[in-house]
């Protein structure tokens, strides 16, 4: 994310999982178990900017920007 941001793109955390917040950690359905996926999902999920006035070159900008922001990562 900060990648993407030091790239002027604002990104932020895709999934939130309520079991993880501070006003329901104590709550009764905690006792069903780990919820390894959606845990899962929290930490590798990133929503990217999309909204109805997004241009076609502001899309393909923030693609291109994602792209070399992977390409980045996998080689450090």
């Amino acid at each position: 994310m900060q990648a993407l941001l030091d790239r002027g793109i604002a990104t932020r955390r895709g999934i939130m999982c309520a079991h993880r917040e501070p006003a329901y950690r104590n709550q009764s359905w905690r006792s069903v178990g780990p919820l390894s996926e959606s845990e899962r999902a929290q930490e590798e999920c990133i929503l990217l900017p999309i909204y109805h006035q997004l241009t076609k070159e502001e899309q393909e900008l923030i693609a291109s920007e994602l792209r070399e922001a992977i390409t980045a990562e996998c080689i450090a």
